[in-house]
């Protein structure tokens, strides 16, 4: 089989969306409220928005560990509390699908390494040292940090569900210490979502507005919202008292069950339901497009031992896969377009619903930080967000904001 020109207009009407974006705005607030007021695993409060002070983010006398567990990578890095510089980056693939306790100590482990490296390179003796370990988490958290739910393909097993994941992280590490011997000691300081984090490192370093975006494998979003918007069963006494704005990890990927319009080439019998992520994520556009290739016998021998994922997007977008697809690169580019209009159609939505949301609809441009290497790698999806939103939306990516954002809530 092969695409037809009938072909290619259903395939157009199927992914456009049947939304104007004035509508898709007015849906998107009364989730977001729904969702205030209802949802366990959504728009929930991570605390007070204050940030902690330069003195108290720059305590002396420890070194600091970052760990950022997203979706496709655990990241993690050392960092320079004075001036919230980054060293010695690491980054490690993540394959496991089941979510337990030895997919944490399997993370350990490899911190640990790291850290013991570090150490000797810089001829510092272990038992004098003391890390203090801030983590970022790319799934949902109860206010006491326990994991409540988790999407991006990953199964939670029953003997992490509602365990207080920073609890479990320091039995593992003094566990790992013991096994293998290391002399230093890792103290776990805190657990924050990365949307959060972002928020947190755009702040700390006076980049962007009020809200931070993570477009990535996952999508999701972090803002302030007034204290007495905040339903009081969602708040923390000690991390929100007397503040006058809570940080909200929206989890904005749950949006649009009513009204985001999807195909029959979009996930389905997922364990959770998550119309806006399955529309502008990096891990199901590319799913969605292997579909639509092996649906029409778009594939040659090579194509059919491809990784569709992300970065395969981002290369057909510069016509670099000529030499995989031949003469199908033409329409598999313009199906990768019309996914990437689609999916920047409905992200612009989700973020001028937080603005609306949020009572800062009337700014004239809005700085947004992002973190992601999806739509960093993704010029075309920046621009039709850009042009969508008619220049108000202006994308800030920040390197490394998961890493300095889980340092300053550690301070927090």
């Amino acid at each position: 089989m092969t695409i037809e020109n009938e072909d290619l207009s259903y395939l157009t009407d199927v992914f456009t969306p049947d939304i104007t974006m004035e509508e898709l705005v007015k849906n998107g607030c009364s989730e977001l409220e729904m969702r205030l007021q209802e949802s366990d695993t959504s728009m929930l409060s991570e605390g007070s928005s204050i940030l902690p002070s330069a003195q108290e983010n720059g305590r002396s006398g420890k070194l600091h560990i970052t760990l950022d567990l997203g979706g496709s990578f655990a990241k993690m890095g050392f960092v320079n509390a004075a001036d919230l510089q980054v060293l010695n980056c690491a980054s490690m693939a993540i394959h496991a699908v089941s979510v337990n306790i030895d997919f944490f100590k399997f993370i350990v482990q490899w911190i640990c390494r790291r850290a013991d490296k570090f150490l000797r390179e810089g001829r510092i003796e272990p038992s004098t040292v003391i890390f203090e370990l801030g983590v970022t988490f790319g799934f949902p958290l109860t206010t006491n940090g326990q994991i409540t739910t988790m999407g991006k393909g990953f199964q939670l097993s029953d003997e992490i569900r509602s365990v207080k994941i920073t609890e479990l992280l320091q039995r593992l590490f003094r566990e790992v210490q013991r096994e293998v011997g290391y002399r230093y000691e890792v103290r776990v300081r805190g657990i924050v979502n990365d949307s959060v984090a972002v928020y947190l490192a755009n702040a700390a370093t006076q980049r962007g507005n009020d809200v931070s975006l993570i477009l990535g494998t996952g999508i999701n979003a972090c803002f302030s919202l007034a204290s007495d918007r905040v339903p009081s069963r969602k708040c923390s006494e000690k991390r929100t008292h007397g503040a006058a704005a809570h940080l909200i990890n929206s989890e904005i990927g749950f949006l649009g069950k009513d009204f985001i319009k999807l195909s029959e080439f979009d996930p389905k019998d997922e364990t959770l339901f998550m119309p806006l992520e399955y529309v502008t994520a990096g891990k199901w556009i590319p799913l969605t497009l292997q579909k639509i290739i092996f649906r029409y016998n778009l594939v040659s021998k090579v194509a059919k031992n491809l990784e569709f994922d992300g970065k395969l997007i981002c290369e057909i977008l510069k016509g670099s896969t000529l030499t995989v697809f031949g003469d199908y690169q033409p329409v598999i580019e313009a199906l990768t377009f019309m996914l990437i209009e689609r999916a920047a159609f409905y992200a612009t939505g989700a973020i001028l619903s937080i603005l609306k949301f949020t009572n800062n609809d009337m700014l004239q441009v809005v700085r947004v930080g992002y973190a992601g290497s999806f739509l960093r790698n993704c010029p075309v999806y920046k621009d039709l967000i850009n042009k969508f939103s008619g220049g108000k939306i202006e994308l800030e990516f920040l390197e490394h904001s998961n890493l300095i954002g889980a340092h300053v809530n550690s301070s927090r």
